[in-house]
């Protein structure tokens, strides 16, 4: 995906989670509401749907309790033809576990009173029937996470590439969404404890910690948002090494994305070292101090594994020259 597109695509994202947790911030109960629905999707409507279908009587209850044993039953009868197929693979096993899941959610979800004595508990309904659909959706994502990692030896070496820009487009959308929903929201949180617990204190006397707490959480989100860029220069670098392993475009494109992941690796550690450093300078006025220490090890691996892609595509274009030029 080209950066003209990438790039308003992720700021129309950052600009979706910022929304929602200022909402959540001020609407923590509908927004907790709102959430546990979405987890529950699309089960609990199909079981609403099969209940008032039952109620019907004769043919409805029929009809009721054939679509519940079909959906049921579904990833078992995909487990029966990838078996007679002989394509059924290690992970199949979790496809009759994610029926027997089924079983239990779909029932959860039409009548919830047979199955209270055993699953309901102080949590409330609506959140147990939101936890037994995760459990779906898990089993189901484990399924397609572990189907995918059988298939990738045999996979072509453009299709691998196809799908490692997938991924590093995923990885995007969830950086920015942790940046922008979770940091965010744990950021205005913070703020909004801090002025409940100190409504005696002036608004200037509040204002450093305030000002510490944000600059924190920028420190803190500085290296997931700075990985975003690097995610940038590794899909160019996938582009161009997918045209052609051994041109000069490849090797310039690794050079940079080892150097992108250098430059983030010192602002990061760097950025650490100044905020603790205005922190302890200014801790006389200070109310809250929040410390941590921590060494951005992803992109410190992802730096190495650039200079050493780097090094590889230099050599293979050197070896290559030189055979060609025998001929």
């Amino acid at each position: 995906m080209r950066s003209k597109l990438l790039y308003p695509l992720l700021a129309a994202e950052a600009a979706g989670c910022a929304a929602l947790a200022v909402f959540l911030t001020h609407h923590l109960t509908a927004g907790a509401t709102a959430f546990t629905a979405l987890l529950s999707f699309p089960f609990a409507p199909i079981g609403n749907g099969l209940r008032a279908l039952s109620l019907l009587g004769g043919a409805g209850n029929l009809a009721a309790w054939g679509i519940y044993l079909l959906v049921c039953l579904a990833p078992a009868a995909l487990l029966a033809v990838q078996l007679r197929r002989k394509t059924a693979g290690k992970e199949g096993w979790l496809l009759a576990l994610l029926s027997g899941l089924l079983f239990v959610t779909m029932y959860y979800c039409i009548n919830p009173g047979l199955l209270s004595r055993w699953f309901l508990g102080p949590a409330g309904l609506a959140t147990t029937r939101a936890t037994c659909c995760t459990a779906v959706w898990l089993c189901l994502l484990a399924w397609a996470v572990l189907r995918l990692l059988g298939r990738l030896p045999d996979l072509h070496t453009l299709r691998l590439q196809t799908w490692l820009t997938g991924l590093l487009l995923a990885l995007d959308v969830s950086l920015v969404a942790g940046v922008f929903g979770v940091q965010l929201y744990g950021l205005l949180d913070k703020l909004k404890t801090f002025a409940a617990a100190n409504t005696a204190l002036t608004t200037g006397a509040r204002l450093p910690t305030q000002t510490f707490l944000v600059l924190h959480a920028l420190v803190d989100a500085a290296p997931a948002l700075l990985l975003v860029w690097v995610i940038h220069r590794a899909m160019d670098l996938l582009q161009t090494a997918k045209a052609d392993p051994y041109s000069d475009e490849t090797l310039a494109a690794a050079h940079r994305l080892a150097a992108a992941c250098k430059g983030v690796v010192i602002f990061c550690v760097l950025g650490q070292l100044l905020f603790a450093v205005a922190q302890l300078a200014f801790a006389g006025v200070l109310y809250q101090i929040d410390s941590n220490l921590s060494l951005p090890v992803d992109v410190l691996a992802m730096t190495i594994a650039a200079m050493l892609w780097a090094r590889w595509v230099a050599e293979s274009k050197a070896l290559k020259d030189e055979n060609e030029g025998f001929i």
